[in-house]
């Protein structure tokens, strides 16, 4: 220490200790400066917490918040100035010290610097809410004008906005404004339907008043051009005014414009006197243009105006097509009036690429005819099949297909060249005569009044819906008839044997009408198979009620004389039922070969349902054998119910196709006439044709009452092949008392 102290001298100790003294000055600042920092830390936490709570304040605070900011900003600058000082002067730690409260300095500027960004953030949505209020006050005020304004503006400047950073405040805003936007779309909605009145209250007139100057609506489409739902206000408009105007309009008979009390009010008259039309379309424009007139123009969407013209255009160029070809020049010019219409109604309004349904019809104005004339073709064909009615249509003779009979048919319309040949064939088809339904004589003629417009028709779509229409028809009608009336049918087989007779007549014109036609010949063959099921159908529920009956009978008494009565009533109430259900088929109710064949499958189930109850009985006294072939015998005696008058036959004999006939006969007469010949007189050979059981009936009556070797006798010569020899050998154990030689005889039987 003394070496030292000599070497610096008395002045160095001197310096030193002055040294000293300013070192332990510095070292008091330091510390009074890390202080006012922690000072500084602990005021930006409670600033913290200021912005905070002032998020949710009333702006009215938000001055006091950004006033401490500011003081602290000030503060932070004083204790970035002392640490610059107390670096310089400080050295080793001490320096260290201070590039610490130098950091924390730092980090507190950018805390304040994020205090400052939500400051922003406040300031601006303060004033996005003060724009959201006038908003509101515009609305409530109905100032539409200044309401779309402030709408579109508010909205604009949330989208660009960015420095919002609360996503929920953004949503929020434009959440308002979007509902400020429909609320005064809304309003001006209204506005519009309140300029616009229609009374359609008066069952013969509607009337629109459209009170409002031509300012109020132009005003209220500028709101809603303002908000871009201009459009879709012109749609609902429009659509109101189609289901209050429009519709009641085009759905009266008539209608045509009337005197109005002055230039804002449109009256129009309904009903079948008032105007045809080009009358009700010229009121539905004149309407369109009052609307337009009011309410400052531009008031149409042009998908309205095109809905409009095409309402027009299925009233009456669609719905309202001719019935008949020869009305079609004077509706061409109708329908001409009816497009210089629809140009006046699309003409100025912005529409000009809109559809022109009035003008596309008129330019198809057959085939809109055609397609008119088939709907109606179909649903005659429906009506027909579903009527309750069964009237007869009775044929008078034979029908050829004559040129007469075609321009009957057809009526008075013009008559087409081709169905003109038609009837000028040198063999034309002749239908038999008999019963037909006066539906099907109706669908007949219906046919040949659509083949005929469709021969007349010069465009190739129209004669094919046309002939389209006259072949579905007939499906319709057979596809139909049969299942709605099917319990009447079976009920009553003449109503059955009546239908079969008209699906018959249909096919047959069919047929011809066809000429070859492959969707022709389907449809006659459809209506041929739809009869035949019908009859079949009814028929087959008569025959299991006679073979019921015939099945009843008391065949197993004792031959005291109460089995002998029975049966011989029985067999009355069995002959009566067959001649009830064959009365239906009589000619000329049908032809003979129908009458023929409907008649021996009755037979048929009688001779069967009685030969199997006799056989079926296991023992037969000596003396009720003989009851027994006397009901077989007067069961059998039916057969003469074949026997018809020669008067009724007469005129069918020469329709039968012979065998050696040049040309084949019509397939689609064979059911109706007999295959290969005329009919024979003989009620025997008639039954024998037409009732396979008529023959075994008549040798179990015999078998009845001869001897056992008769039956052999009769077997071994070729007769009773009726029986099997399990059925003859059955009734001779049940005829015959059990010997030995009874038992020879069906051993010998057995073995032929």
């Amino acid at each position: 220490m003394d070496a030292w102290a000599e070497q610096i001298g008395s002045g160095g100790l001197a310096a030193l200790a002055g040294g000293a003294a300013a070192a332990a000055d510095r070292a008091a600042g330091a510390a009074e400066l890390a202080e006012l920092a922690r000072a500084l830390e602990r005021r930006l936490g409670a600033s913290r917490g200021e912005v905070r709570r002032l998020l949710g304040a009333a702006p009215s605070e938000w001055a006091a918040a950004e006033e401490a900011a500011q003081r602290a900003r000030d503060a932070i600058e004083r204790l970035e100035r002392g640490a610059d000082g107390l670096q310089a002067a400080l050295g080793g730690g001490g320096a260290a010290r201070a590039e610490a409260a130098r950091a924390a300095a730092a980090a507190a500027q950018a805390r304040l610097r994020q205090s400052d960004a939500v400051l922003r953030t406040l300031r601006r949505v303060a004033g996005l809410g003060a724009e959201a209020r006038a908003l509101d006050a515009a609305v409530r005020a109905r100032d539409l004008g200044a309401a779309a304004e402030a709408a579109v503006a508010l909205g604009a400047a949330v989208d660009a906005a960015d420095d919002l950073g609360a996503a929920r405040v953004r949503a929020a805003l434009a959440a308002h404004v979007a509902a400020a936007r429909t609320t005064i779309s809304d309003y001006a909605l209204a506005g519009l339907n309140a300029l616009v009145d229609v009374d359609a209250s008066a069952a013969d007139s509607v009337r629109l008043r459209v009170p409002g100057g031509g300012g109020d609506g132009a005003a209220l489409f500028a709101v809603l051009e303002r908000l871009g739902s201009a459009e879709d206000a012109r749609r609902a408009l429009g659509a109101r005014l189609v289901s209050q105007f429009v519709r009641p309009v085009l759905a009266a008979r008539g209608a045509a414009c009337a005197e109005a009390a002055g230039p804002a009010e449109l009256v129009v008259r309904l009903g079948s006197d008032a105007g045809g039309a080009e009358p009700s379309a010229e009121a539905v424009v004149r309407m369109v243009e009052l609307v337009d007139a009011r309410l400052g123009g531009a008031a149409w969407a042009g998908d309205v105006l095109s809905e409009i013209a095409r309402l027009v255009a299925e009233r009456w160029l669609v719905r309202g097509a001719p019935h008949t070809r020869a009305e079609l020049p004077a509706f061409g010019r109708v329908a001409g009036g009816l497009v210089a219409l629809e140009e006046r109604l699309m003409a100025g309004r912005g529409s000009e690429e809109a559809a022109r349904p009035i003008r596309d019809a008129a330019g198809r104005l057959g085939r809109l005819f055609a397609e008119r004339r088939a709907a109606r073709a179909l649903a005659h064909a429906r009506a027909l099949a579903e009527g309750a009615s069964f009237a007869a249509h009775e044929l008078a003779a034979h029908e050829a297909l004559s040129e007469a009979t075609v321009r009957a048919l057809v009526g008075d319309a013009e008559l087409a060249p081709d169905l003109e040949a038609l009837g000028r064939a040198e063999a034309p088809p002749v239908f038999p005569r008999c019963a037909v339904s006066a539906s099907a004589h109706a669908l007949v003629a219906a046919a040949y009044g659509l083949a005929n417009e469709a021969a007349l028709a010069g465009d190739a779509g129209e004669r094919a819906v046309l002939d389209g229409a006259a072949w579905q028809s007939l499906d319709v009608y057979a596809a139909l008839f049969s299942a709605v009336h099917r319990a009447e049918l079976r009920a009553a087989p003449a109503l059955a044997w009546q239908h079969f007779n008209g699906c018959m007549y249909i096919a047959h014109h069919a047929a011809a009408l066809g000429r070859g036609a492959p969707q022709w010949e389907a449809a006659a063959r459809r209506l041929c198979a739809a009869g035949a099921a019908t009859a079949a159908d009814a028929e087959a529920a008569a025959t299991r009620d006679l073979e019921r009956m015939a099945a009843a009978g008391d065949y197993g008494s004792d031959g005291g004389g109460g089995g002998c009565d029975g049966l011989r009533r029985l067999a009355e109430r069995l002959r009566r039922a067959v001649a009830q259900l064959s009365r239906a088929t009589v000619p000329p109710a049908a032809t003979p070969h129908v009458f023929y064949g409907a008649l021996g499958r009755s037979l048929d189930a009688v001779f069967g349902a009685t030969a199997a109850a006799v056989m079926g009985l296991r023992d037969i006294a000596a003396d009720h054998s003989q009851t027994l072939s006397d009901h077989c015998r007067a069961v059998h005696a039916m057969v003469a119910m074949f026997a018809l008058d020669p008067p009724l036959l007469a005129p069918y004999a020469h329709l039968a196709p012979a065998r050696d006939a040049a040309a084949a006969p019509d397939p689609l007469l064979l059911p109706l006439l007999v295959d290969d010949g005329a009919p024979p007189a003989d009620a025997a050979a008639l039954a024998a044709r037409y009732c396979p059981q008529a023959a075994r009936l008549a040798q179990l009556a015999d078998v009845l009452v001869i001897s056992r070797a008769d039956i052999l006798a009769r077997r071994r010569a070729g007769l009773l092949r009726e029986f099997s020899a399990d059925e003859l050998a059955a009734l001779i154990r049940a005829l015959f008392s059990d010997t030995r030689d009874r038992a020879r005889d069906i051993e010998e039987l057995q073995r032929m």
